[in-house]
């Protein structure tokens, strides 16, 4: 019985340990830390934009100022909402903000989800500057997601950081139709 016992403590010990050694899910590809953190939006660096860090705290003028500061003042259409949790959103026809406060405090807003949909705004990543429009060629060899309707989507997420990521999606054309980086719950 003792031997059973050790036989399934060890088969189990092994399962866990094989299944946390698998890659993540799909065709991503990763960047180190220093090029995540060189993303840029219209040359703006990502990361002066208010992240939903916990240890950081941005309430909604802090969340208005970041924004006019780096993309203009009266450049976005403001919504404001308290369903399912306050929130925040900037957007125009060519992008599209959405800040959460995860707290629900009314001072701890982060960025959760950016949509860039016309060629106005672009991102900067590995070097290389995408809009919409642009071909799938520009960003090199990169891990791609071939989809039902014939479109692809390139992944791309940090190393070391967990639940988010950015995603770029592909019409079957191979042309940019759109931008997005996505906190993940």
């Amino acid at each position: 019985m003792k031997t059973i016992l050790k036989i399934c403590c060890i088969g189990a010990f092994l399962f866990v340990c094989i299944c946390h050694a698998q890659p993540r899910e799909g065709p991503v590809n990763y960047l180190t830390l220093a090029a995540y953190e060189a993303i840029t939006i219209n040359g703006v660096d990502w990361e002066c934009i208010p992240s939903d860090d916990i240890n950081t705290h941005y309430d909604i003028h802090d969340i208005i100022h970041q924004m006019e500061k780096h993309f203009g003042k009266h450049s976005f259409s403001i919504t404001k909402g308290t369903e399912p949790s306050l929130y925040i959103d900037f957007w125009n026809s060519a992008i599209y903000f959405h800040f959460e406060d995860v707290m629900d405090t009314g001072n701890n807003y982060g960025l959760v989800r950016l949509r860039v949909r016309e060629n106005t705004w672009n991102i900067t990543i590995k070097g290389t500057t995408l809009t919409i429009g642009d071909p799938i060629g520009k960003l090199g060899k990169v891990k791609t997601l071939a989809n039902d309707d014939g479109t692809k989507t390139v992944f791309f997420d940090c190393e070391t950081c967990e639940a988010e990521g950015w995603s770029i999606d592909f019409d079957s054309n191979n042309g940019v139709k759109e931008i997005r980086y996505t906190v993940f719950d």
